[in-house]
């Protein structure tokens, strides 16, 4: 804190701030490491002719189809495509195109938050 020119009050007023929103940071990157884990998490690919027997294609089966397996797959492979071509790695588990994941901050520097900082004390709480 000397280092941005901090002095006493204000290193007391930022570890006010940082003890107040600790644990939703702790929960925020939780859910982001949660939600990272998910994405390279194996999913299972169905109508495949080799694997484990699919309970929902037991019919199919019986009436003589060869596809009727799954099996546990990376999400960004895709069996029996071409290895070079990039299109099944940029698909997500539903079929749609996988977009990065991207958090927007909006914060509203208006006079009126300092105004009515006094009344129900907006401001502390979007400093938090």
């Amino acid at each position: 804190l000397a280092e941005l020119g901090f002095g006493g009050a204000e290193a007391a007023a930022y570890d006010k701030a940082l003890q107040a929103v600790l644990l939703g940071a702790r929960e925020l990157r939780a859910a982001l490491a949660d939600r990272e884990t998910r994405e390279r998490e194996r999913i299972w690919r169905t109508r495949q002719q080799v694997g484990e027997l699919d309970d929902a294609l037991i019919v199919d089966g019986v009436a003589g189809a060869k596809n009727v397996f799954r099996r546990r797959v990376e999400p960004d492979t895709s069996i029996g495509d071409d290895p070079g071509d990039d299109e099944a790695a940029r698909l997500s588990k539903n079929g749609r195109r996988a977009h990065p994941t991207r958090l927007r901050f909006v914060f509203d520097c208006s006079g009126s938050m300092y105004t009515f900082n006094r009344i129900d004390r907006r401001l502390e709480r979007l400093q938090e």
